[in-house]
């Protein structure tokens, strides 16, 4: 019996446990100091004794772990690191710098209501089990498992943006570094600057780094699917479990993720000619039992929350009312796009149908050598198997057609790129490098520019001024629905959505108000500008010049309404502030104001390379 236990409770279960074990006890500790140590219920003392005892428990046992079984420290020289990871290295210095030049993105649209009630769960939440849940239910998804790594951040800036922002890209770089170590175990003939540039084309594919400073659930599904590849492969069950629960209670969609890439993952192992060691688990040979019970721990967990979901959750607002299930000829069309082509990802398939004309060559000659160890190719398997199922369940399943749902699929796209340039050019390094940099620069420059031929060519645009911004969520000719004229969340697939957090930051600090102020936005929905925010306030922080969630001595509120001349214009107002974007016409707003006794005082026009707006500043008379 101490031997199964032993065995059970070895260094690396002891080690693993005591890292999970820590998220959940910073959790709670950071939450409770921001509260300003006070018991807020009963369960309170219960919870923190418990979260806190078990991470030093394990970590003690960890330490004695570590001691009986002679673990010692490799010796790290920064020298030698240098030398093995400069070009990953490299990639994520870039990724810090161009992540934090967009720090100052406000939180709009879908990711305002994500964010606006993020920040409201540490209101609502008591330090107990049901809080927990039912606090972090943003709009009907489950973000307690996320919220374990950004919280203790967001405590020491709450509603800033900032603690979200810098959790983001940490969780990135993380991300990256494991998928980099995952590739140089994944090719037979692994070349450090060809891995470092295939992670180069992951971070920048479409819905990946323009989310770091877009808070969505739907970012981190891609980062917690690398991680669950490299546990799986490590033999790591619990690891697998705990991530498992990262992605069911991160957002509902996480969970299918988890299930299909664990099942497909299963299957192609047990129908692969080579027995692979992660059919053992601790002392069962063969008898996949206690993987499979770890396996079910997450996925027994969320269905039991998925039910009882409607009891827990704190914030009524949801946006499930969009949710229909049914098959439409558009619907699949538009998400095969948004899935197969856009963003590039038809390049990835055009360069994989290539490769695989050429292994079906080599294969015929008999002159094919494998470019991937052949341990590894469940993984590519299970990942293009959850990425087609995914794609079915969106297609079916329509919960509006936002882009960004189908970021798990970036995944595959990079195993197969990497692949696919490793059997077209196989010993030809310095072509594969040189194709696989192309790669990371057209997504680098995607990011940032609408470039992609297929978007450009069948989705609807609006003219910003300098620029057309593209729709990808509604393609050229649909008419049934989701075709307003309103620049919003399917347009939030690389950074161009952004340009109004800088253009309202210029108009604000023209105006630079010192009192609460109202704006008003000509002949547009004023969800578009996002100025004030709609379910959940943004401030202006008017000491440091910016928008904010925050509420404290240095903000003032900040209001926003749509002004329409045929339904009559408000003439009580003494100074009125009216945004007119790029695409009208103010020539009848300006006759309007100038005729009900207001005289314009004031023009300013603010410009990006996005676009621009025009303020008129007027004066009742």
């Amino acid at each position: 019996m101490k031997n199964k236990i032993n065995s059970l409770f070895d260094y690396r279960n002891c080690a693993t446990l005591t890292f999970i074990n820590f998220w959940f006890a910073i959790f709670v500790d950071s939450i409770f100091a921001y509260k300003n140590f006070k018991i807020t219920h009963p369960e309170t003392i219960v919870y923190l004794i418990v979260t806190n005892v078990s991470f030093v428990a394990f970590l003690i046992a960890t330490i004695k772990k570590s001691k009986a079984t002679n673990k010692t420290k490799k010796s790290l020289s920064i020298k030698n690191i240098f030398n093995r990871y400069y070009p990953l290295i490299v990639l994520l210095g870039i990724i810090i710098v161009l992540a934090g030049i967009n720090y100052r993105n406000v939180a709009v649209y879908d990711a305002h209501l994500y964010y606006g009630a993020y920040v409201k769960a540490f209101e609502l939440f008591e330090q107990n089990i049901r809080t927990a849940i039912g606090s972090f239910i943003l709009w009907g998804h489950v973000f307690v498992g996320t919220a374990l790594f950004l919280a203790p951040i967001e405590t020491l800036m709450m509603g800033e943006m900032y603690g979200v922002y810098i959790g983001n890209t940490i969780l990135f770089c993380v991300t990256l570094v494991i998928l980099y170590k995952l590739l140089e175990e994944y090719f037979a003939k692994p070349n450090k600057f060809f891995i470092a540039f295939i992670a180069g084309a992951f971070a920048f594919m479409p819905y990946s780094f323009n989310l770091v400073t877009y808070f969505s659930p739907d970012f981190y599904l891609e980062l917690y699917l690398v991680w669950l590849m490299y546990a799986y492969k490590k033999d790591n069950q619990l690891m697998v479990s705990f991530i498992g629960f990262l992605l069911c209670f991160t957002k509902d969609t996480g969970a299918f993720v988890y299930g299909f890439f664990m099942l497909s993952t299963y299957a192609f192992e047990c129908f692969s000619r080579h027995k692979h060691t992660g059919f053992k688990w601790w002392k069962f040979k063969n008898m996949p039992f206690g993987k499979f019970a770890l396996w079910l721990i997450p996925a027994g967990l969320y269905g039991i929350c998925f039910f009882e979901k409607p009891k827990y959750q704190l914030q009524v607002f949801s946006g499930g009312g969009m949710l229909t299930f049914g098959i439409n000829p558009y619907d699949i069309k538009l998400q095969v796009m948004q899935s197969f082509v856009f963003g590039f990802r038809w390049l990835i398939i055009a360069i994989a149908v290539v490769a695989l004309i050429v292994y079906i060559i080599k294969k015929s000659t008999k002159k094919y050598e494998r470019v991937t160890n052949i341990e590894y190719a469940p993984l590519l398997y299970s990942n293009i198997a959850t990425s087609l199922l995914l794609t079915l369940m969106l297609s079916v399943f329509t919960l509006s057609h936002c882009p960004r749902y189908t970021n798990p699929l970036n995944v595959a796209y990079a195993m197969i790129l990497g692949v696919s340039l490793s059997v077209i050019f196989y010993n030809l390094d310095v072509l594969k490098n040189i194709v696989a940099l192309f790669m990371s620069i057209i997504m680098l420059g995607q990011v940032y520019y609408t470039i992609d031929p297929a978007i450009r060519k069948n989705c609807t645009y609006i003219n910003t001024g300098c620029h057309k911004v593209f729709n990808i969520g509604n393609l050229n000719g649909n008419v049934e629905k989701f075709s307003y004229d309103l620049l919003g969340d399917y347009y939030v697939y690389n950074n161009e959505y952004s340009l109004y957090s800088d253009l309202m930051r210029k108009v604000l600090k023209h105006i630079n108000p010192k009192k609460n102020i109202k704006i008003s936005v000509f002949d547009l929905y004023y969800y578009e500008m996002h100025i004030a925010g709609v379910q959940y306030p943004i401030n202006w922080d008017v000491k440091h010049k910016r928008q904010t969630y925050a509420e404290n001595e240095n903000t003032i509120n900040v209001s926003a309404y749509s002004v329409d001349l045929q339904a009559g214009v408000d003439s009580t107002p003494k100074k009125v502030y009216l945004v007119v974007p790029a695409r009208r016409d103010a020539t009848e707003a300006l006759k309007t104001y100038s005729s009900i006794g207001y005289e314009l005082v004031d023009t300013y026009v603010a410009s990006n390379q996005y676009g621009n707006v025009i303020l008129y500043t007027f004066n009742k008379l």
